[in-house]
């Protein structure tokens, strides 16, 4: 799905390209999270859908991440 490229500028550096096949997974991919976006918010309306995002924004600030995971 990538491949390691030289980078032309700077010979000490790799750069990451997506091969054609990974181009079709990512297209796919942004597919299936459009419409599992779609499902999840169908019903609310747009200030709805922001309350819910500041609330899950908040929670992550609260409550983040341990640098052990």
């Amino acid at each position: 799905l990538i491949e390691r490229r030289p980078d032309r500028e700077d010979g000490r550096a790799w750069r990451i390209w997506l091969t054609p096949k990974g181009r079709t997974a990512l297209a796919q991919a942004k597919a299936s999270a459009a419409e599992v976006n779609a499902a999840l918010t169908d019903g609310f309306t747009a200030a709805e859908i922001d309350i819910v995002a500041r609330w899950l924004a908040s929670i992550q600030d609260k409550f983040p991440r341990s640098s052990d995971d």
